[in-house]
């Protein structure tokens, strides 16, 4: 009805007009490292520090769902672009909304139907909010727990590399000597780090994940491979490495 439509425009407005600040400033880090350029019918544009605009987004995100009483109907898309502080602001805001619109024709198969939106596109990457940006999200927490104390800094370059030759031969159509590579890599540096038990059996449960292309040993929906989303969540643990080092 109307009325229906005219409570639901106006509860979407006073979310985007006002709640989206508060959010904002009632988080300090959030108020130092981020500003709210626009925000306004069901539209937001937002610039900051890398990691602190990634965490606005899944807050804004998880607090939209809530402010929505996970209504399965409604969602968010978000686009998200990485550039140097001196970079055109205007030209960035034209490639964070290419990053949206990628993240709007996102689709995923959800229990037999296939689902466009409710994504969120990262490093060029649209991930489904609740079932791929949660997956990556965890994979990329334990890199960066384990890497460089317990497993060296290479295993991001090596994830990289395997990742670049199961995409090329498996587009040529080639026999897919990558699982070779892996298998040798990752019980190389195994037996080197054979002491700490949690980096050995994280290198074995991410071996059979990408062979098996599952995740925690289950399968996931998902149109990528597991190895796929592994180096998007080694990128992200290498920016983050990187913040670390520079700190």
């Amino acid at each position: 009805t109307f009325s229906r439509y005219s409570t639901l425009s106006r509860s979407l407005d006073y979310f985007f007009k006002g709640y989206i600040n508060t959010i904002w400033a009632n988080d300090e880090e959030l108020k130092e490292y981020s500003y709210i350029v626009y925000s306004g019918g069901d539209d937001l544009f937002i610039v900051g520090k890398w990691d602190t605009i990634i965490q606005f987004a899944e807050k804004i995100y998880t607090t939209f769902r809530h402010w929505t009483c996970y209504n399965e109907n409604l969602g968010i898309s978000a686009g998200i672009v990485i550039v140097s502080p001196k970079f055109p602001i205007m030209k960035a805001a034209e490639m964070a909304g290419d990053a949206e619109k990628k993240a709007k024709n996102h689709e995923i198969e959800l229990n037999g139907i296939k689902t466009e939106k409710n994504s969120i596109c990262l490093l060029d990457v649209p991930l489904h909010w609740d079932k791929e940006f949660p997956l990556v999200k965890q994979l990329k927490i334990k890199l960066v727990e384990l890497i460089p104390e317990k497993l060296p800094h290479a295993l991001i370059s090596k994830i990289n590399s395997l990742y670049e030759m199961q995409k090329e031969q498996r587009e040529k159509k080639q026999n897919e000597s990558w699982q070779w590579i892996l298998a040798y890599d990752f019980a190389r540096t195994g037996e080197r780090h054979k002491k700490d038990e949690s980096a050995v059996n994280f290198l074995k449960e991410l071996e059979r994940d990408i062979i098996c292309d599952t995740f925690d040993g289950k399968k996931f929906p998902s149109r990528y491979s597991f190895l796929e989303l592994l180096n998007l969540a080694a990128r992200w643990a290498e920016m983050e490495l990187r913040n670390k080092t520079t700190e």
